[in-house]
């Protein structure tokens, strides 16, 4: 707080002042109290200042650093300033109005402290403290209704604010009521409460209507997957305050409070990404808008955007096994709030995730196809070669087309592979067996893979390391 930090004075032993005030006061000089009130009204003006100055100071320099960051990393992973895809929660200004708040309380538990000892009187004591608390708490309030009115950061950030004024609701409603100026306490819990809301809203409204048409070239998981996920974990972290200051105000009468935040993640996921979720999202209540069927809905739409059916397939595999692991993250949280609603929410991403897995093996059925009837086969060379000539063909196709195709997640990628494996080496032994058959020229000359490089071949599929 540098050279602010001299005006402030600390008094260690209250006693020669206690007793000054309570001998004033038994002989009814009363004057001092308006200066008393104005004197200690200003010193915590100043304490207040001087705590946001020197946060204000401080988020100044680390923004600085931390921009100078993000930039870079926005460089190395090609995005522009653009592109914003993540959540950006970097709100100092609502940080700094919060911290204000806190430290209007704690200074006035002190000043309350002080007064019981200096001011017995009750009545005298109340007039003082509504006197003295005028000036700080206009300044602190509305310097937050100017935050809030002006911020631009999303949800995110005020929910830590809503959190703690709605906590000190009462109190701060007394104050502001009691208080010898016009103190638009109410005022700001509204706008705090309806820009909150709207911000929720706006996020579902932008997520339903996402006409972007970028899509990860190897079919990874998807930003504003990610990023709807964060969102999530955040609405949890808060689940409190959206449930009580934005969800119930806004719920119809008798609304078990309980299933609010639930219902907003999601309604039912027994019904497909089709016309059936359009029709779902049309009739949800608009303040309990279903994310994560929203979120589906669009991964559908934007996994049309590819070409290909096996990448369109891989990327919602991708995305869905991603939304399943975030459930399953016990510090996220977020599978025992959604649970609350439907109880069948992770098998319905695990049975999609083994749907989607079918549909990429159809990608594999040409190179299948080749060695259909292959136990016909029996010992006619110019059937074994063009048998396994067509394989190889179609084998090699396949895998040069899929060479940059990805599966980050490790466990499910081995997974894909193994089913590939199912899929080939059963049908492709048996015509080994034959070329193994015509001999030890024919076999050399005409094979191309064994059983073992087959699946060697198979496992490097998805590597986002080569």
């Amino acid at each position: 707080m540098g050279s602010r930090a001299k005006d402030i004075k600390t008094v260690r032993d209250m006693t020669a002042l206690t007793r000054l005030g309570v001998w004033l006061l038994e002989r009814e000089r009363t004057r001092f109290l308006s200066h008393y009130a104005k004197i200690r009204g200003d010193n915590m003006m100043r304490t207040i200042s001087a705590v946001a100055q020197h946060h204000a100071a401080l988020y100044a320099k680390m923004h600085s650093r931390t921009g100078a960051i993000k930039n870079v990393l926005k460089k190395a992973a090609g995005r522009s300033e653009k592109d914003k895809r993540c959540l950006d929660i970097d709100g100092g200004e609502i940080e700094g109005a919060l911290l204000m708040a806190g430290c209007l309380l704690a200074l006035l538990e002190v000043e309350e402290t002080v007064m019981v000892k200096t001011i017995p009187d009750t009545t005298r004591r109340a007039q003082v403290f509504r006197e003295l608390v005028a000036n700080p708490l206009g300044y602190v309030i509305r310097h937050i209704q100017q935050v809030v009115q002006e911020s631009d950061k999303g949800v995110l950030p005020l929910l830590p604010l809503l959190r703690f004024l709605s906590g000190h609701q009462a109190r701060l409603h007394n104050l502001a009521t009691n208080s010898m100026a016009d103190i638009p306490f109410e005022s700001l819990m509204r706008l705090l409460r309806v820009k909150a809301s709207s911000y929720i809203n706006e996020f579902v409204e932008k997520l339903k209507n996402d006409s972007n048409k970028f899509v990860p070239v190897d079919g990874n998981v998807h930003p504003i997957t990610v990023t709807t996920v964060n969102f999530l974990a955040a609405l949890t972290v808060h689940r409190h305050t959206v449930t009580q200051q934005l969800l119930l105000m806004t719920a119809p009468q008798g609304t078990n409070s309980a299933l609010l935040l639930p219902k907003l993640f999601g309604k039912s996921f027994r019904i497909t990404f089709t016309s059936a979720f359009s029709l779902f999202l049309l009739h949800s209540e608009l303040s309990l808008a279903r994310i994560l069927s929203a979120l589906g809905m669009t991964l559908k739409k934007k996994s049309e955007n590819y070409d290909d059916p096996a990448l369109s397939n891989l990327f919602l595999l991708n995305n869905y096994n991603y939304i399943a692991k975030a459930l399953e993250d016990d510090e996220d949280g977020l599978l025992p709030v959604i649970k609350e609603q439907n109880t069948q929410i992770l098998s319905f991403y695990r049975s999609e995730i083994e749907q989607y897995i079918n549909h990429y093996i159809r990608s594999w059925h040409p190179c299948i196809a080749t060695l259909q009837g292959v136990q016909r086969v029996l010992d006619d060379k110019n059937m074994i070669r063009n048998m396994l000539t067509n394989f190889t063909r179609e084998f090699d196709q396949t895998v040069t087309l899929q060479r940059d195709y990805c599966i980050a997640d490790l466990k499910l990628r081995a997974v894909v592979c193994e089913q590939v494996k199912r899929a080939l080496v059963p049908i492709y032994v048996p015509l080994l067996q034959r070329v193994e058959s015509c001999g030890e020229q024919f076999f050399s000359k005409q094979l191309k893979y064994t059983k073992e490089s087959l699946e060697s071949n198979i496992d490097r599929l998805f590597d986002a390391s080569n």
